[in-house]
This record gives C-alpha cells, sequence and structure tokens, in this order.
C-alpha cells in the first residue's frame, strides 16, 4: 500500500510540473506570458538570477522526478551541490531586492520577506528530516522556484487579476510545495519511529 501511495505522489508531481511548465506559455495577467519576460532582458545579470534561472530550474525539476530512480547516487549529489550553491546566488538576490524594495515601500519588501522565508523553510526542513539525495534535490529546485512565484502572487494577487495562465502555475506550484512539506513531514515520522 506503501508504494502505490508514493506512485499515485510522484505522478500527481510530474502532472502539477507539466502544468507549471504549459502555465509559462499563457497569459498570467492581462496580456503578460511569463515566457516572454524569462528572456526579455538576457544580458542583466539581475534578471538572469532573479526570474530566469529561479523559473528555469522547473525542467530539471521534472528530470528528476521522472528519472531519479536511476539516476546513480554520485550523481545525485553533485547535482545536489551545484544546485544548492545556484540557491544560494539567487537567495543573495532576492536579499538585496528585499532590501532595496523596503527603500521604496514597506508592502513590496514584506512581500520579499514572505518568498524567502517559504523557500528557506523549504531547504531547511528538508536538510534536517529529508535522507534521500533525489528528494533533497528535488526540495532545493523547488525551492528555487519557489522565490519568483511567491513574490510575484502576492505582488500582483491584490491588485490584479489572474488570467488563467496565472491560475494555473499558482494553483499547481502551492499543490506542489503543500506535496513537499507532506513529503517532510512523513520522513520526520518515520525518524522518529526509527530512533525509537
Amino acid at each position: 500500500m506503501k508504494t502505490m501511495k508514493t506512485s499515485l505522489k510522484e505522478y500527481i508531481e510530474i502532472v502539477l510540473t507539466i502544468s507549471i511548465i504549459v502555465a509559462l506559455f499563457l497569459p498570467y495577467i492581462n496580456d503578460a506570458v511569463p515566457i516572454h519576460y524569462l528572456f526579455y532582458d538576457f544580458i542583466a545579470i539581475e534578471t538572469v538570477f532573479f526570474l530566469t534561472i529561479p523559473i528555469l530550474v522547473i525542467i530539471p525539476f521534472l528530470i528528476i522526478l521522472i528519472f531519479k530512480d536511476v539516476l546513480k547516487i554520485s550523481i545525485l549529489r553533485l547535482f545536489k551541490t551545484f544546485f544548492l550553491f545556484v540557491y544560494l546566488i539567487v537567495l543573495g538576490f532576492y536579499f538585496y531586492g528585499m532590501y532595496e524594495s523596503f527603500n521604496e515601500t514597506f508592502e513590496n519588501g514584506f512581500y520579499f520577506i514572505i518568498a524567502i522565508v517559504l523557500s528557506l523553510l523549504l531547504v531547511l526542513l528538508t536538510f534536517k528530516f529529508s535522507t534521500q539525495k533525489s528528494e533533497q534535490l528535488q526540495h532545493i529546485l523547488l525551492a528555487n522556484l519557489a522565490l519568483p512565484i511567491i513574490l510575484y502572487f502576492f505582488v500582483f494577487v491584490v491588485d490584479d487579476n489572474f488570467y488563467y495562465g496565472g491560475y494555473i502555475l499558482n494553483i499547481s506550484f502551492f499543490l506542489l510545495y503543500i506535496l513537499a512539506l507532506y513529503s517532510i513531514y512523513s520522513n520526520s515520522k518515520i525518524n522518529k519511529l526509527g530512533n525509537k
């Protein structure tokens, strides 16, 4: 029964991930299509680390979901180290963005705080409770993705109406985030039982 639940969860995660990728090509708000903005100012390093890289990690995230059972531990460990390094760089840009936003309006700075806290929470919990290298890698990638998605969700949810692409992207992401937290919670319970 446990294997069936795990397989169903992985299937749901793959569907949600594909939904996010599809939503990148659909209107988010008004006529704004996310994929256009990922490469709009590719020369600017701020755009690359603030938006392009954390969104495009959805591709390796999907690959890991599908092929994690056939990847060697050494490869997963290498990927985990690389994407953790990328995450720390991206996180640094978001801390800087938070600082700059507080100089303009408190509201935007607060949105940065929410995105950073929820992203860091996922990373810290997964390193504390997750033992599988593939799961740690998945959560690091999801934490990258969390930064722009959560930030722009709060930026636009108050004053603008989401188009169908925005609904698909945000609902799919937050479901993935909840599934990740559930997976970490399950691991914590297993660890507790193992220590008894």
